[in-house]
């Protein structure tokens, strides 16, 4: 035991020697509980630049620190930092990597720094070789990530925070679009990228980008850049620079007056930083304070603390001093800079305590680097072992310092971000704000999650010292009139035309309304009107519209239909006008025309009616003939009885007696069927003259799809492209109009003369043409929902500033005031059915009055002639009794007074009068004369027209051979010619220039036969000498890594075209081209640095390659600064610009042309969203970044970005792709290389990913890799089947074939052939042809130390031994004038350094092989055609020349993917219902279960069924079934996550659309004003309406004149129409106004007498039911009446106003109608809000109850007391709720769409809300009772009537009765009492008249004649006889 202690202490001893033999002694300070010995110093790096306004205070702050840790031995335990600072001196690249060798060469265990983020980027792939970590505390590039580069460590704030601060700032000032000027390197480009995608999760977007050079850059530069800012719409402006020159460019926006009233500019925290290193900056007495007023800036938030105090204190006292010029402040990256030391500090006190060594060894990959003594040794650079260790103990450190905590997250960057936002206001700043990507914007240092009253910011004081917030943007061309383009119409001069006499002014409708907005706008707008068109045709709005999209106008106003094709190209207002098509026809009315009143009865059942009066009457007369002396007599008597009879029945006048039981069964029966006819005539006249029919062949636009008629549209409007697509109507079926006449020509003509069936067109256009051609009408239903609105360019604020000015006119009712002043026309109703009650007028029944006439003049005519003859008879045979008259006149005289005596003596005998024909040729003859008059006006007419067309196709076709005549001459250049040599002639010295130019294209020509042309003269003598220093041998190198698939073709390649070009001596002469392969292994960043500074010491003059865009980002910065040109076709990068790397130059295409080319497919495919998977290096990000713009562009953007490591592994690519998968979008963009993207396809394969309903969309990686390695193995392609993939076009050439041909030969079949390969070969020529020029101008090579590195002195690398090449710009210069054809085609460049006529193939995978499905150049977009077929041609860019072949997408199946599904696939859609307590119609759930009902119910689920995929969705209720739910509160769930969407009544507020996304309405429902209303009665003279005057003066006539007519032919044959003259007119008074109601007593004997009676008794007839049909028509509809007229009445007053609850209504009359909140109360359900109604305002009730117009209809539907007053005041719509940018609700909009268009919306909407009950627009349509009030007027007239005639009657009774009285007095003997007298006077009264006249006349001759008693007895007794008699007269009379 003891043994075995004892060898166990010595291994211990043994062990410890040879531990300190190794690590050597511990040193002084070293912990005693370490098993490590510390070193006592550790070397650490600093690289910043010095001069810097950072690097100024950085090296203070550092050195501070490390002094500070050295001083405090507990910090490292005795070790201490020593510290190596390399000044950059404002290099952004080079000397940052010199810097960071000579660094690394001495043992460097961490560097801090770099400063720049470009110098980070290079600086980084050395850190990621040596191991070594960056600790940057200044460079805020989010695309340093620890993906790329695992050894940068950020230890200040990533700029992607301070990105989201800004793009908060935008969206909580509401501004949409921002401008970015920004540096154009890597911070600038990429810091402004996050900002794009921050910006569009906020829906705002950069509108410019303004990248500005960042090195060297000249004031004139800058200017011009600002320049190009201020002409922009946008004026808020993002400054995102350096603060090394972010100054200058705000002094020149001062000048250029950017700073001032309607500006916003966002800094960011550079000018923060500035601000507190300059404290001089904020002195009175600084100018640059007004270069900044109104600025807003970030400044990196650090919380104040004790230890910060106490720094700040040390930094102004002690660490900095104060001279007379400068003092220098402390910016916060002093203290982030002075952290870091201190962090990396403890990370390396944890590295020694886990037992970290320092140790170092070689790189083996460097020592093929090795070199001669003369040139680089970079092989003695070592790589620090323990790295990753010290790495992970920085990124675990956790400690408080000035900045705060300093805490690291998983992804690397610090743990908590915040900023403040300050404001520059005078000669300080001021603090608005914070910013924290916890809370966002809040005004308080602290907040807490439940604080949500310190969101937001204070005020600003903007530029121009006003706290107005900007609206944001401007016009684009500031400065200039809006020009605004205006169609010159020919038709349909009411919605717009031109002032006559005028250019420039218009007039109209639609110009009205656009001046009227513009009003409302809060600013003032320039503008100026633009007419378009040639004024001969209305113009082709479509061209109208694509001068907005070049640049002609900046608006354009007018009758413009909003259409889906037109909102791609441009952006419409809110439509200000619904015009939807109709279908206009012929129609057939059934006017109230002068023989109106045979309408009611058939032609049959007048025949029918006719034969069963006549049967009846003469089955009556055979019945009654035997027993009646009535019905017997004269034959012709008999005839004429049984006729009058049987008519007279019509109107109850028969006066003929029926005896026979049988003839009074058949009389009581045919009364009974007159009465029935005579009512059902009544009927169908009231309902004829109440409505007037319409009818028309043509029912709608169905019966026209059916159908193979023609149909008329007009021309110019988007009516012939929506019939041929949306209803399939072949074109040649469609005949385009251009005006007014021939729109009614073709109607009248019709389909069989030439015509059309029917016009289609939009209902404002045919609401005017209806107005005055009543002929056509409208037929069917609007089969379009569409709208006019003004165009804007896309993205245009104005857009949306004039929807709500629109919105507003549409509130305050000054749109519907435009309109009616314009459009409103009474003529004929526009929807062609007359629904007024019209009174009848006398032209209604001209004819009635003409039938009248002729039978009353016929009859006269008869008599008269009848009479004559009869006189004349009766003269002749008493002439012999005569005496003869004494002369002529007196004959005359005599004879025409014994005529009128002989007309007035009574026939005592029926006389026999002739038979007279009545004739009615006259009457036909006018007729006939009035046709022929008509048809020769016709005649007259159409030869008219005719006249006119064909003059007018005269002058066309004189202008059509002037215009061929001009077409030859200017063929034949014959004008041009002629003003070309009158401007020759003009200008002698243009002959001379002519001729110099000749001289010099003859000289050019004439040497070349010499094989010498002009580029061989030597112009300069002095260069003779020259060509004796051309080389033998010119040094190229070529940079690639040659083991990849790409390095073999292009190794290949490039030692092929570099032999062609040695053996060409007419290439480069003698000199021959050398190359120096070098290989760039792996991709890895620092051996490609090595690579190419080797390279550069070996006197090369260019490199082609390198292969990568990531290397050539860093390579470039070598390049640039020895000037030796990079020649690169395989780095595409679009971001590696001349702008940055001038000697960078790109040999292919840019990828900026390849992100144009997808995103042109996606558009054209009509997706809208992509997913972004690609290598997170420089090509990826800045490809993607591209594609992102380019998008855009189009309206569509980047979804979702999935960046990958480019040395991913399989399961880091499988974790990507799974989340990509749970992505809503399904179409991918794969943007990689071509070493891992096969892997990511394979992965997504073994996912399911390549299936149906997947679009892969693969850059040209692909089609490289396919043309390599074809063919590729059947697992390999089967993993890419259906994919689009992009391939750079390489025209078809001899050259190209010949190629391919000697390829094979160089390959033997192993390698196929890349573009690549080719671009690589004509690299090579496109390098010897500007060699060759550079030569030939005399250039030489050479080349010199360069300064900076010839101060770097004892470095064992000799980095001196690079050179910098001397005449390298001119190279360059060369290379970009090359023009030359080479296999690839011409080849030549733009002047932004890009080839010209870049193009792609585009390949679709499908089986064994690829398929061109197509092209795209930058020239012709898509196409189907070869580019180079389109280069002669017109560019076209529009989305109708866009053309592809079909595609075979992955699933195999040719129809297209949708592009999208539901984000979490595989779960149910949760669709959240409110469940309402009221209007259940509209939603409702179905009792027990969870299932839902109600229109909107109805409506979703149609539209669902015609999506062309299913959905999965549930129904989630959402309220308590207590009270409505809030809608907006069910919205905002959506933004939540709670429920995928929202379905109801929900209506779309612009609120509720800034949380969701609506689909198109589905109902519109605008709110309403519903009151109380009071019947108004007709009036006591209501009467008289059914006639006009006019009608009532002319029957009145007809009356007296039918009187007077009847009484002529009655007068000497009926002892009724006899006697005394006044008897005779009160007679004809009395019978003619006693036929109005058939009550005539007078019987009519004479033939003619019943003739005329008969007819005017039908005349009456007709007049009587005319006049109750009239009556009833306007006692049908009864008008309603209200004191409250509208929203303005409730506006004006203070009385309670009822809502809805839980709708917007509330909010809506608060905010925007400016209603107090007190007068609204709230209503749960119609019968409260009814019963509120009902007591009124001043019985705790409300005055009116605002709700919207869906809800109101079914609640007046039942509830005639209360009606709509007013007009609806708001234009609003439900609509269904969807998550912000879900293609779901632009599905479900197209589907409503339809559903409108089939007429399944409307069927809906009839099955759930129609009601009949009442009526909701104030009238109601109801027939009541009769009352009393009606008809006073008319009791009042009887009553009058019969009072005046019984006051006339008693007084005339009186005087009778008291002149009786007297005789009887005077022979009375005694007196009379009271009672006795009044029974006297009332036996006086009932006597008749005549008898108390005879006996008053016999009594007075009886007591004249005799005074005795006996006398007087006989006188009693004939006075009782009389009596007797009197009383048996009137016994027989009863």
């Amino acid at each position: 035991m003891l043994l075995v202690e004892i060898i166990y202490k010595m291994i211990k001893v043994w062990v410890l020697v040879i531990v300190m033999f190794y690590n050597g002694f511990p040193s002084k300070g070293t912990s005693n509980s370490n098993n490590v010995t510390r070193p006592s110093t550790v070397n650490i790096g600093a690289i910043f630049s010095f001069n810097s306004t950072i690097g100024g205070v950085a090296k203070i702050a550092i050195q501070a620190a490390v002094d500070d840790i050295n001083s405090n031995a507990t910090i490292l335990n005795g070790t201490k930092f020593n510290i190596s600072m390399q000044d950059t001196k404002f290099s952004p690249g080079f000397l940052g990597i010199i810097d960071s060798l000579i660094l690394m060469e001495k043992g460097t265990v961490a560097i801090i720094g770099p400063q720049y983020s470009e110098m980070a980027h290079v600086i980084s792939h050395i850190a990621n070789e040596m191991q070594v970590p960056l600790l940057s505390f200044a460079a805020t590039d989010p695309t340093l990530t620890s993906l790329q580069f695992p050894y940068f460590v950020r230890t200040t704030q990533s700029d992607l925070y301070q990105m989201s601060a800004v793009a908060d700032i935008v969206s909580h000032f509401q501004w949409r679009d921002v401008i970015a000027i920004f540096i154009d390197d890597d911070h600038g480009r990429n810091g402004v990228t996050a900002l794009g995608d921050k910006l569009a999760e906020k829906r705002c977007k950069i509108s410019y980008k303004a990248p500005i050079k960042p090195n060297n850059i000249s004031q004139e530069e800058i200017t011009n850049a600002l320049i190009k800012v201020a002409l922009m719409e946008s004026k808020v402006i993002v400054l995102h620079l350096l603060p090394d020159f972010g100054l200058r460019v705000l002094k020149i926006a001062q000048s250029l007056g950017m700073i001032k009233s309607g500006y916003a500019w966002i800094v960011t925290d550079w000018l923060s930083t500035i601000l507190d290193s300059n404290p001089s900056l904020l002195l009175s007495t600084s100018s640059t304070m007004n270069d900044m007023q109104g600025v807003i800036t970030l400044r990196m938030y650090t919380p104040n603390s004790e230890i910060k105090r106490n720094f700040m204190s040390r930094w102004k006292t002690n660490l900095t001093h104060v001279n007379d010029d400068h003092h220098l402040g402390l910016n916060i990256f002093g203290l982030y800079a002075y952290d870091t030391v201190w962090t990396l500090a403890y990370a390396l006190d944890a590295f020694f305590r886990s037992g970290g060594t320092l140790k170092f060894s070689n790189d083996s990959s460097l020592n093929t680097l090795r070199g001669d003594s003369d040139t680089l040794h970079l092989d003695t650079m070592g790589v620090f072992l323990n790295g990753d260790m010290l790495l992970q103990k920085i990124l675990e450190v956790n400690r408080t310092g000035l900045t705060g905590r300093t805490e690291f997250a998983q992804d690397g960057n610090l743990i908590q971000s915040s900023y403040e936002i300050i404001n520059v206001i005078g000669t300080g700043v001021r603090r608005i704000g914070f910013w924290s990507n916890s809370f966002g914007l809040h005004t308080g240092e602290q907040v807490s999650n439940d604080a949500n009253s310190s969101e937001g910011l204070y005020s600003v004081i903007w530029p121009g010292q006003t706290t107005q917030t900007p609206r944001g943007w401007v016009f684009a061309s500031n400065g200039r009139h809006l020009r605004i383009g205006v169609p010159l119409r020919v038709t349909y001069h009411e919605f717009v035309s031109r002032i006559e006499g005028t250019d420039m002014l218009f007039g109209g409708y639609c110009i009205d309304v656009f001046i009227a907005a513009l009003n409302v706008l809060p600013y003032t707008i320039p503008y100026k009107f633009v007419p378009f068109g040639d004024g001969r045709t209305d113009p082709v709005v479509s061209e109208l519209l694509e001068q907005i999209t070049i640049g002609a106008f900046d608006a354009v106003i007018g009758d413009i239909t909003i259409t889906t094709n037109r909102s791609k190209i441009v952006d419409f207002t809110q439509p200000y006008i619904e015009s939807g098509l109709v279908v206009v026809a012929p129609i057939k009315e059934l006017k109230s025309s002068a023989w109106a009143f045979l309408i009611p009865f058939t032609p049959m059942m007048w025949f029918v009616t006719g034969m069963l009066f006549l049967i009846v009457g003469v089955v009556v007369w055979i019945l009654e003939r035997p027993f009646n002396d009535d019905f017997r007599g004269p034959i012709r008597r008999q005839l004429v009885t049984i006729i009058w009879f049987s008519f007279s029945t019509l109107v109850f006048a028969h006066k003929e007696k029926t005896v026979s039981t049988l003839g009074r069964l058949v009389l009581i029966i045919w009364l009974f069927v007159v009465l029935i006819l005579s009512s059902s005539y009544t009927a169908s006249l009231t309902s004829i003259l109440t409505v007037e029919k319409l009818s028309s062949p043509v029912k709608g636009i169905e019966s026209l799809v059916i159908n193979n008629d023609r149909i008329g549209i007009m021309s110019g409007t988007y009516a012939e492209n929506y019939l041929s697509e949306v209803f399939n109507i072949h074109r040649s079926r469609l005949v385009p109009f251009n005006s007014l006449s021939e729109f009614e020509k073709a109607l009248k003509d019709g389909q069989d003369n030439g015509g059309v069936a029917a016009i289609i067109a939009e209902r404002a256009y045919m609401e005017l043409f209806l107005s005055t051609r009543c002929q056509f009408g409208i037929v069917g239903q609007e089969f379009t929902k569409m709208g006019w609105g003004f165009a804007f360019p896309r993205d245009s604020p104005l857009a949306i500033d004039m929807s709500t000015a629109i919105l507003k006119l549409s509130e305050n009712g000054d749109l519907q005031r435009i309109h009616d002043k314009w459009l409103t026309r009474s003529a004929c109703s526009s929807e062609g059915a007359k629904q007024g009650i019209d009174r009848l007028e006398t032209k209604s029944f001209w004819g009635l009055f003409l039938l009248i006439g002729i039978a009353c003049f016929i009859a006269l005519l008869c008599y008269l002639i009848r009479m004559t003859y009869r006189f004349r008879r009766h003269y002749y045979s008493n002439s012999t009794n005569l005496e003869v008259p004494s002369s002529s006149s007196s004959s005359c005289s005599s004879c025409l007074k014994s005529f009128f005596s002989f007309v007035n003596e009574k026939e005592n005998a029926f006389l026999q009068c002739p038979d007279f024909v009545i004739s009615y040729t006259s009457s036909g003859k006018t007729h006939a004369l009035r046709r022929i008059s008509y048809t020769i006006l016709q005649h007259i007419y159409v030869s008219f027209c005719l006249l006119n067309q064909t003059s007018g196709g005269t002058l066309m076709l004189d202008l059509f051979f002037m215009f061929l005549v001009d077409v030859l001459c200017a063929s034949f250049h014959f004008p041009f010619m002629l003003r070309f040599m009158s401007y020759v002639n003009a200008t002698p010295r243009m002959i001379r220039n002519w001729g110099v130019v000749v001289l010099i294209v003859l000289l050019s020509n004439g040497f070349c036969s010499n094989g010498v042309g002009l580029d061989d003269i030597d112009i300069d003598n002095n260069n003779h000498s020259n060509n004796t220093t051309i080389p033998d041998v010119v040094n190229i190198g070529v940079l690639f890594s040659f083991n990849t698939s790409v390095g073999k073709i292009v190794k290949i390649a490039v030692e092929a075209a570099v032999k062609d070009v040695n053996s060409d001596p007419s290439i480069l002469g003698k000199t021959q081209l050398k190359l120096s392969l070098q290989e760039d292994s792996k991709y890895r960043g620092f051996l490609s640095i090595a690579e190419a500074l080797q390279l550069m010491a070996t006197h090369t003059v260019a490199i082609i390659g390198p292969q990568t865009s990531t290397t050539a980002h860093v390579i470039s910065h070598i390049a640039n600064e020895l000037q030796v040109p990079l020649l690169s076709f395989t780095a595409t990068d679009p971001t590696l610009s001349s702008l940055q790397f001038p000697f960078f130059i790109r040999t292919s295409f840019n990828d900026m042309y390849q992100m144009t080319a997808i995103a042109d497919l996606v558009n054209y495919y009509g997706w809208r969203e992509v997913i972004a998977v690609y290598g997170d290096d420089d090509h990826g990000r800045n490809g993607i970044g591209a594609l992102g713009d380019k998008l855009a562009e189009r309206r569509c953007k980047i979804s979702f970005k999935a960046p990958m490591s480019p040395e991913a592994t399989r399961e880091e690519i499988t974790d990507v792709l799974v989340q990509v998968a749970l992505a809503e979008s399904r179409v991918i963009v794969l943007h990689t290389s071509t070493t891992w993207g096969p892997k990511v396809l394979n992965v997504a394969k073994s996912l399911g990913m390549m299936e149906n309903g997947y679009v892969w969309i693969a850059t040209t990686f692909l089609s490289t890799g396919i043309d390599i390695s074809s063919p590729l193995s059947l697992s390999v392609m089967d993993d890419i089947q259906g994919v689009i993939a992009l391939r750079m076009y390489v025209p078809d050439s001899k050259l190209k074939r010949s190629f391919i041909s000697r390829w094979k030969n160089w390959t033997n079949g192993s390698l196929g052939l890349s573009t690549y390969a080719i671009f690589a070969y004509d690299t090579v020529y496109v390098l010897a042809h500007a060699l060759a020029a550079f030569f030939k101008q005399g250039n030489r090579i050479t080349f010199s130390s360069d300064s900076k590195t010839s101060l770097i002195h004892g470095d064992n690398m000799h980095l001196d031994a690079v050179k910098i090449f001397n005449e390298g710009k001119l190279l360059r210069k060369s290379i970009y004038k090359v023009n030359m054809t080479g296999v690839t085609g011409h080849f030549k460049y733009t002047s932004d350094g890009n080839l010209a006529n870049p193009a792609y193939e585009i390949i679709n995978v499908v089986g064994t092989g690829t398929k061109r499905i197509g092209y795209w150049s930058n020239h012709s977009g898509l196409s189907s055609v070869s580019p180079e077929e389109l280069h002669s041609k017109p560019a076209r860019h529009s989305s109708s020349s866009q053309k592809l072949l079909s595609v075979i997408w992955p699933g195999d199946t040719t129809q297209k993917p949708r592009g999208w599904v539901f984000p979490n696939n595989g779960r149910m859609l949760k669709i959240g219902v409110p469940k309402r307590i009221s209007y259940r119609e509209f939603v409702s759930q179905v009792k027990g279960t969870d299932m839902f009902k109600g229109f909107c119910i109805d409506v979703f689920l149609s539209a669902v069924n015609l999506l062309p995929y299913a959905v999965p969705y549930k129904f989630i209720s959402y309220g308590d079934g207590h009270s409505n739910p809030s809608n907006t509160e069910l919205v905002r769930l959506i933004t939540t996550g709670v429920f995928d969407a929202a379905v109801g009544d929900i209506t779309i507020t612009t609120e509720r659309t800034k949380m969701v996304d609506f689909t198109q309405p589905f109902i519109e429902s605008g709110l309403v004003v519903v009151a109380s209303v009071k019947k108004t009665d007709s009036n006591a003279w209501a009467f008289l309406m059914p006639f006009t005057p006019m009608m009532w003066i002319v029957t009145a006539i007809f009356f007296l004149v039918v009187g007077a007519v009847v009484w002529i032919l009655e007068h000497r044959l009926n002892d009724d129409f006899r006697g005394p003259p006044k008897k005779q007119v009160a007679t004809i008074l009395w019978f003619s106004f006693s036929t109005m109601f058939f009550a005539h007593r007078e019987n009519t004997v004479s033939t003619l007498g019943r003739f005329v009676l008969l007819i005017w008794l039908f005349v009456v007839l007709i007049i009587n039911s005319s006049y109750t049909a009239s009556l009833t028509s306007i006692l049908t509809v009864q008008q309603l009446s209200s004191p409250i007229k509208g929203i303005e009445s409730l506006i004006n007053n203070n009385e309670p106003i009822g809502y809805l609850q839980g709708s917007f209504t509330k909010g809506y009359l608060v905010n925007e109608i400016g209603i107090d909140a007190s007068r609204l109360v709230a209503l749960t359900t119609p019968e409260e809000s009814a019963t509120a109604l009902d007591k009124g305002p001043h019985k705790g009730g409300i005055a009116a109850y605002v709700d919207e117009r869906a809800y109101i209809e079914l609640f007046l539907s039942s509830r005639c007391d209360f009606s709509v007053v007013g007009q609806e005041f708001t234009r609003n719509g439900w609509g269904f709720a969807f998550p912000r940018d879900s293609p779901l609700a632009v599905d479900l909009s197209t589907a409503i769409l339809e559903l409108a268009e089939n007429g399944d919306l409307q069927r809906i909407h009839d099955k759930w809300l129609l009601r009949s009950a009442c009526l909701s627009q104030g009238a109601k349509l109801e027939v009541d009772r009769l009352k009393l009030r009606s008809f006073w007027g008319l009791y009042l007239l009887c009553g009058l009537a019969c009072l005046i005639a019984l006051f006339v009657y008693l007084i005339q009774t009186m005087k009778q009765y008291k002149k009786h009285y007297t005789e009887d007095d005077k022979s009375s003997s005694g007196l009379k009492s009271t009672p006795s007298r009044l029974r006297t006077f009332l036996t006086f009264v009932d006597e008749k008249e005549d008898t108390v006249k005879s006996r008053s006349k016999r009594r007075k001759t009886e007591m004249a004649s005799f005074k005795s008693t006996s006398e007087v007895g006989s006188s009693n007794n004939g006075y009782s006889e009389s009596s007797s008699q009197r009383i048996e007269c009137t016994n027989n009379e009863s």
